[in-house]
């Protein structure tokens, strides 16, 4: 049997958090940026970013945060970098806005792009 001397994680999230949470979750916002640097520099069409922000954006914080609640700016945070991969071009440079963030984000069945 081995012996941990130190509980650092478990699967990829803090088993024990201390007063700094966003120092605890840094490495959620770290995940995000790689995916979306990785990514970035693809031409997706309108609809491969929307598959591309909901199935992995979208889903590398969900279970985190399911579980803990999130830190005051992270949300913040993860929301302009989803934000800057749909409008941006290359190398995540901000882009031109059409539509409010809002907007995308209301339910199709609401009339909206959801």
């Amino acid at each position: 049997m081995k012996v941990v001397i130190e509980l650092d994680s478990y699967l990829g999230l803090p088993i024990l958090i201390s007063k700094r949470r966003s120092a605890a979750f840094q490495n959620i916002l770290d995940r995000t940026a790689i995916k979306v640097n990785s990514w970035s520099k693809r031409l997706l069409s309108n609809g491969g970013k929307k598959i591309f922000i909901k199935s992995i954006l979208q889903s590398l914080p969900t279970y985190a945060f399911s579980i803990f609640f999130a830190p005051n700016g992270m949300l913040e945070e993860l929301q302009s970098m989803i934000c800057h991969s749909w409008w941006g071009g290359k190398d995540n440079n901000r882009g031109w806005h059409m539509l409010s963030w809002d907007w995308l984000c209301f339910p199709k069945g609401m009339g909206a792009t959801g």
